[in-house]
């Protein structure tokens, strides 16, 4: 085999002069005109291509020892030897064999999702556009689906209890604090009836309350004395009055 080794699989060979081992978690890195810095090979999915997903008999052509992408022009070389290794029917020129993209060529591998015999790129996965649709739903804690919902319906009523005591709670203080604030009620006092004291000496004994003795001893209704004073014409209550006499209450 002088070197090369078969590649069964895929009808193809990996050719003694450019085959390579590079590391599998080694990124694979392009060439940015921008910068002219090697950066990593992104794939469509999003992440870095590695040179162990790329395929072997594809990296020798495609990839340099450091797993650089080559460029268009040297991979065309390596393309044009690989094609020269085989045996053609007599007439055929590889001349004419079209030459693939670098960029396609690296980044493809067999179709495994369907019986199709042709490539897809690395890293695509057909059910990417599809809703996905969890087989069993888990809780954060590893509770399942109904434990789950058991823990939030409880949570749920608890939340419900501790607002309605809340609630409850601001009211009270709202009127206890309407009720601090609110000016003292004077409420009369009643004479309370002493033994063996009619029905009758009660209520005078009550009606009594709101009256106070002048100066002169008659009874006045309470905050009329000096009123009674100035019509009062006993010499206790002044006695000198002009009205006297005209306004004893």
């Amino acid at each position: 085999m002088n070197g090369h080794e078969p590649v069964y699989e895929r009808g193809s060979v990996r050719l003694a002069n450019f085959k390579k081992s590079l590391p599998d978690d080694l990124e694979v890195t392009v060439l940015d005109p921008a910068t002219n810095d090697y950066v990593p090979f992104m794939l469509t999915c999003g992440r870095a291509l590695k040179c162990g997903e790329v395929l072997p008999e594809r990296a020798d052509l495609a990839l340099d020892e450091k797993g650089r992408l080559r460029s268009q022009a040297e991979f065309e070389q390596a393309y044009s030897v690989f094609l020269d290794a085989f045996v053609y029917v007599e007439g055929s020129d590889t001349g004419f064999e079209p030459v693939p993209n670098v960029v396609e060529f690296v980044r493809q591998t067999p179709d495994t999702f369907s019986e199709s015999s042709g490539m897809i790129e690395i890293g695509f996965d057909p059910k990417l556009d599809e809703e996905f649709k969890p087989q069993r739903r888990y809780g954060p804690d590893g509770q399942s689906e109904e434990e789950y919902q058991q823990e939030q319906a409880d949570r749920t009523d608890i939340a419900s209890a501790l607002k309605s005591i809340a609630e409850t709670q601001a009211l009270l203080a709202a009127q206890l604090n309407q009720v601090q604030s609110a000016p003292p009620v004077v409420q009369e006092q009643a004479v309370e009836p002493v033994l063996g004291m009619t029905a009758e000496e009660a209520k005078t004994a009550t009606a009594d309350n709101d009256h106070t003795q002048a100066p002169c001893g008659k009874k006045v209704r309470a905050g009329y004395v000096k009123q009674h004073q100035r019509f009062c014409d006993a010499d206790e209550c002044g006695g000198d009055s002009e009205n006297a006499g005209k306004g004893d209450t």
